[in-house]
């Protein structure tokens, strides 16, 4: 599909930025047109919310030193929603599950936990939500109007999903203005939201060393071209079969030396596809690296990334470059 958005054009030029972009242009929308707060409320109450009133939008916040939701909607300076934005990327390891404990933990206010992803993925995305949350007592699953929606708990909570079409008709059909900031949107939607080539195939079963190498060399070069490792001038080698790279700062220098390499366990369900990091005389202090990533750091000084081999190869393999742009953005502040 294509798009004459200019917001579609420009997030294109840049990969690895539609979720971002999209998530900003729908803050803008919702903190500008108490309509489009209106609408969004209706569609919270067609998945079985009972939502607050929503007077301000924030992106990017960070909780907990580590939990980023994409998008949180405050009344009067308390959170009281957070929304996760999603094309094809994979989910990353909080989701749902950490942000679902962080509202229970610390976001008294904050009931409902809401996706948003294409229609094409409404299916598989939402059986991977209800997987994960599994342990958290799920009950009274629905499907209304567009939202998939399930209680999390005892305590009112919700995990939900609709997707980008659904909402961007609520806004509409409940009285937003269809003014060019949503027509951007709309644009940027329309196109993102086509599957990309291979995110319906599935895995090649994880069964030989050659397989590893392949998912390997793919999953650097994506996150390379995303600007999150840099591999110019490393090597593959060391043990197993892995790869040298540096992790890239927001102004795209090299701050801090890694190696990640995969795992030929092949009795195990889901291999991992591990890291550790390196000690060299111009990058990042190695201790406090390590200490930015204590809780996930096994005995070894090892952070696993498990690989499934059931879910379709562009969702793996976002999903290792999603946890490798999470770590990233952790350990920066020792860069």
């Amino acid at each position: 599909m294509t798009s004459d958005s200019l917001l579609a054009h420009l997030a294109w030029r840049f990969p690895g930025t539609n979720e971002d972009v999209a998530t900003e242009a729908l803050c803008y929308i919702l903190c500008k047109q108490e309509s489009a707060r209106t609408a969004l409320a209706g569609l919270l109450r067609s998945g079985g919310a009972d939502p607050e009133q929503m007077d301000s939008f924030d992106t990017q916040r960070v909780y907990q030193r580590s939990k980023k939701p994409d998008l949180v909607a405050f009344n009067e300076g308390r959170e009281v929603l957070l929304v996760e934005s999603k094309f094809w990327a994979a989910l990353t390891p909080n989701q749902p599950n950490g942000y679902l404990k962080l509202m229970m933990d610390d976001l008294p206010d904050a009931r409902n936990l809401l996706f948003i992803a294409p229609d094409a993925s409404q299916d598989w995305l939402w059986n991977q939500l209800c997987g994960r949350a599994k342990g958290l007592q799920l009950t009274g699953e629905q499907a209304t109007d567009g939202v998939l929606s399930v209680a999390v708990g005892s305590d009112g909570h919700r995990l939900m999903l609709t997707s980008w079409d659904t909402l961007l008709h609520r806004l509409t059909r409940d009285g937003a203005e269809e003014d060019d900031n949503l027509q951007q949107l709309r644009g940027l939607c329309a196109l993102a939201s086509d599957p990309p080539p291979d995110a319906s195939s599935d895995v090649e079963e994880l069964s030989e060393i050659d397989h590893y190498k392949a998912f390997l060399r793919d999953a650097t070069a994506l996150a390379q071209s995303k600007g999150i490792i840099d591999t110019k001038g490393l090597s593959y080698g060391g043990p197993g079969y892995g790869r040298y790279f540096h992790f890239m700062n927001a102004g795209g220098e090299r701050f801090a030396a890694a190696y990640a390499w995969v795992g030929f366990n092949f009795a195990r369900t889901e291999a991992p596809f591990s890291l550790f990091f390196l000690s060299t005389g111009s990058d990042a202090n190695l201790e406090e690296v390590n200490a930015q990533m204590a809780g996930e750091l096994d005995k070894d000084g090892h952070v696993s990334i498990p690989i499934s081999a059931t879910a379709g190869y562009a969702y793996v393999r976002e999903e290792v470059v999603g946890k490798l742009k999470e770590i990233r953005e952790r350990i920066a502040v020792s860069g």
